[in-house]
């Protein structure tokens, strides 16, 4: 009778500490959440679309559920996927400085259009002179 009783104890307990093992992993991975966060991050999520809806932010990709960092499927990435996916494991200050990078960029190709803007112009300007 007490050997039955010990063995159904043992067993309670293995099967508390397998319960408190696998809330401890979910906790680890930000799925074990209290009611209050859980409201929480709804509301935060319900924040986030209206941003979304209303062009503030950029919608954000839904994650697939094999959690790969290597989808890319044999597909080539376009330059904007490739710095969206670069941007994901970038410090702020990394991420600041690609900002900056990208900005200047795209000032130097304005300023290489205007010039080109210009040559043809005065190009056409000097052809109509000698017509």
């Amino acid at each position: 009778m007490r050997e039955e009783e010990e063995e159904a104890e043992k067993k309670r307990q293995e099967k508390r500490d397998k319960k408190k093992q696998k809330e401890e992993e979910l906790r680890k991975q930000g799925k074990l959440l209290s009611k209050k966060q859980r409201e929480q991050q709804a509301k935060n999520e319900a924040y986030r679309k209206q941003l979304e809806e209303a062009g503030v932010v950029p919608k954000r990709e839904e994650k697939e559920k094999d959690d790969d960092d290597d989808d890319d499927d044999g597909k080539e990435l376009t330059p904007e996927e490739a710095e969206a996916k670069a941007k994901k494991k970038m410090s702020k200050s990394q991420m600041k400085k690609e900002e900056q990078e990208r900005k200047e960029r795209r000032r130097k190709a304005a300023e290489e259009r205007e010039r080109l803007r210009l040559e043809a112009e005065k190009a056409k300007e000097e052809a109509e002179r000698r017509a």
